[in-house]
């Protein structure tokens, strides 16, 4: 009997030693405990405890050492009473339990697949993405809820099906769509096609559609995964920004127009002649052809001015400018207002005695206008032009030449009486052009 008891006793210490170093471990791998001071107590008292009852059992049950085991025990008890408050406060994780046992395994339930798909559906219409999955084998297509969205319609609309996709996208854009596809389900090719639809009410909406092809272990492709993208409002804001654009290149253009033109007689200014006499003088310097050019005073024009103000010097300077653009026709011919009441005319491949007999022609044009100039001794508004003429070298300073010679033929002009043309000729010779348009 005394044997069985000793037997009793020690299997009972043996029980709580091993739930205590159990509770122990558990508390260390939760990482409410460290080895440090109590815990290295706890484990000391664990085996104190222990050894005193057993051997309490084999010395036939000593007030003493069962005094003593009861006082370990109470120790423990307060020592467990201590650490459980830590325990509340960590809030120890059922996956991290549960690992103490054995591999972690995930635990979903209904709630969680449920808000899951109400988020990846949230997710979907935020990016304006809508995805697709087609069954090769059974020839059978399922999408999400957005695809519904991207298409305008609601389910009770349209069933999910690839006649329906077909439907909806523009008939320009169906074959690149159809063959994209077909090389996915023949060849497991991935792929990628830019599609406008058409939707109800004339609704144009872009969208990007990509596809992958998924295999079975064998290799066969058993389905299609892929996607549709809305891209309206990326497409919207490059057709804007493409139309921003083209808005400011013709901005650009027309303020280098105006950059190039002047503001009173519409014709091109001083700045726009510069750049095609230097262009056209290089022109006839490569071909070895002549350039001539006109350079046009309106006569007695300050006497114009203080007789009749300046709006009508304006507007006189206006017409004169409308009646000498008037007779040059060829398209390559330049007129362009020099600065203040003088105007020029450049005439490509054009002679001296050419640019002289188009000379004549705008001073009768302005004569014609019979426009009222009393203190001009033709009592109308006349001009007196200067011409020069001669092929051109590549040589900047005979660019110069043919503006000086021009100038100097003007100034003859004036000084033989105004109201005519006087020509600048290299040869010997006055070069003067009378009223009757013939050279004197």
């Amino acid at each position: 009997m005394f044997w069985l008891q000793v037997i009793l006793d020690s299997i009972a210490t043996l029980a709580r030693l091993g739930i205590s170093m159990a509770l122990f471990a558990l508390c260390w791998r939760a990482r409410v405990l460290k080895f440090g001071t109590t815990a290295w107590l706890m484990l000391a008292l664990f085996i104190c405890g222990s050894a005193l009852q057993i051997y309490n059992s084999v010395s036939a049950n000593s007030t003493v050492l069962a005094t003593s085991a009861f006082c370990i025990s109470l120790a423990l008890a307060t020592l467990a009473i201590m650490i459980w408050p830590a325990l509340r406060r960590n809030e120890i994780p059922l996956q991290r339990l549960a690992s103490l046992a054995g591999p972690q395994q995930p635990v979903h339930t209904a709630t969680a697949a449920l808000a899951l798909q109400a988020r990846h559906e949230l997710a979907e219409r935020i990016a304006h993405v809508g995805h697709w999955r087609f069954d090769v084998s059974a020839n059978r297509i399922e999408w999400s809820s957005e695809m519904y969205s991207i298409f305008g319609v609601t389910p009770l609309d349209y069933r999910p099906s690839l006649d329906t996709i077909i439907d909806f996208i523009c008939p320009d854009d169906r074959p690149a769509f159809a063959r994209s596809f077909q090389r996915a389900i023949e060849n497991g090719e991935s792929f990628e096609t830019a599609v406008k639809l058409r939707l109800a009410g004339a609704v144009v909406r872009y969208a990007t559609v990509r596809g992958i092809p998924e295999r079975e272990g064998s290799g066969k492709i058993t389905a299609i995964f892929g996607v549709f993208v809305d891209v309206t409002g990326h497409k919207e804001l490059e057709e804007a920004l493409h139309e921003a654009n083209r808005a400011g290149a013709l901005a650009n253009r027309a303020l280098q127009e105006l950059a190039m033109q002047d503001a009173l007689t519409g014709l091109p200014n001083r700045r726009a002649f510069d750049t095609a006499l230097a262009t056209e003088f290089k022109r006839a310097a490569r071909d070895k052809r002549p350039l001539g050019l006109i350079m046009i005073d309106l006569d007695h024009f300050k006497s114009f001015n203080d007789k009749y103000g300046h709006p009508a010097g304006d507007n006189c300077l206006r017409r004169a400018a409308e009646a000498i653009a008037g007779v040059p026709q060829r398209p390559a011919d330049l007129t362009a207002r020099y600065g203040g009441e003088e105007i020029v005319v450049l005439l490509p491949n054009t002679d001296e005695r050419g640019s002289a007999a188009v000379a004549q022609l705008i001073v009768q044009a302005v004569r014609d206008m019979r426009l009222l100039h009393e203190s001009n001794p033709a009592g109308i508004v006349t001009v007196s032009c200067g011409v020069a003429a001669f092929t051109p070298d590549e040589d900047a300073q005979v660019q110069m030449m043919l503006l000086e010679r021009a100038d100097q033929a003007l100034y003859r002009a004036k000084i033989y009486g105004r109201n005519r043309v006087a020509s600048h000729i290299d040869l010997a010779g006055t070069g003067e052009v009378g009223a009757n348009g013939k050279m004197l």
